[in-house]
């Protein structure tokens, strides 16, 4: 018997690669019943996407940063309103920035942010005996992990970007790509990396520049599609300066104070650093299979 056929395969987003090759396995073994040639066409959905839901309770822990940041709150934004509502899973960082909260069993947490709410009083390691004047807010998409309930992500200016470009309507590997190319960093910046911690003075930077902006832009306000958006614009103008700066306390300085912005260090792109083993987070598509339809033509005995 001859046969040929065209075997359809769309998106459907998958929480591990032992679930997928299960899948994959199963379509296979219904596939070899008919016998002959399939033609499969296959639509790629980009890994990390942030989607699904728990099948126990999720552990989400990091660290906010600027600098590490003492006293902020931060949330699990459920109902994605880009403020921390009461009942919804949050805590607040300590003096090394780091927090850690459970989200219940069953969250949902497709193209979902958490949100952390840098208040005035806080402090950050950068100038850890002065208290934070001008409050801001930042963001960092959940991205469920491959295997098990255990997510660690930082809360950062940077995450901050990819969180803004995400609400525009962006996949999540596509944010990223925009945010790297919008502030300057290398192709291959990690954003799910400790830029104090691993001695990343260009990024760091880079994040001191984006929260004086969002200071400036948000502040202690809601954040909304407008005033995010204004602040991504002004990282994108002085992200470059800031990368390269040698003085970059007087880039913040003068944008808080509103200013006009010094810019400072030469103005050619950074060139990408070879990364650590492990560092780079990767942007590869994982294919999902889902069969929804069959059809078969030219069967001769």
């Amino acid at each position: 018997m001859n046969y040929a056929g065209i075997f359809i395969v769309q998106q459907h987003e998958l929480t591990s690669p032992y679930q997928e090759n299960k899948l994959k396995n199963k379509i296979m073994r219904g596939i070899s019943l008919y016998g002959g040639t399939v033609v499969a066409a296959v639509i790629l959905s980009a890994c990390g996407g942030g989607s699904g839901s728990s099948l126990g309770p999720i552990t989400v822990s990091g660290v906010a940063l600027d600098g590490y940041i003492k006293g902020a709150t931060i949330c699990f934004d459920a109902n994605s309103n880009n403020v921390c509502d009461t009942g919804e899973p949050s805590a607040v960082t300590g003096a090394d920035g780091k927090y850690s909260i459970t989200l219940p069993t069953g969250t949902e947490t497709t193209d979902k942010h958490l949100i952390a709410i840098v208040p005035a009083g806080a402090y950050d390691s950068d100038a850890p005996t002065t208290p934070i004047t001008k409050p801001y807010v930042m963001m960092a998409p959940v991205v469920m992990p491959s295997a098990g309930n255990t997510i660690s992500t930082p809360v950062t200016p940077l995450t901050t970007a990819v969180s803004i470009e995400m609400k525009s309507g962006k996949q999540i590997a596509r944010a990223r790509i925009d945010a790297r190319a919008g502030l300057s960093l290398p192709v291959d910046y990690d954003f799910l990396k400790d830029h104090v911690g691993t001695g990343d003075t260009n990024a760091h930077n880079v994040a001191k520049v984006a929260a004086a902006y969002l200071a400036a832009n948000v502040g202690s306000e809601i954040p909304s599609a407008t005033n995010l958006a204004a602040a991504l614009t002004k990282m994108k103008v002085d992200a470059l300066a800031a990368y390269n700066s040698t003085n970059v306390d007087s880039m913040v300085a003068a944008i808080l104070n509103g200013t006009t912005t010094p810019a400072s260090g030469p103005t050619t792109a950074p060139t990408a650093p070879t990364a650590a083993a492990g560092d780079v987070q990767s942007e590869s598509p994982r294919v999902s299979w889902r069969p929804v339809g069959l059809s078969q033509t030219g069967i001769t005995a």
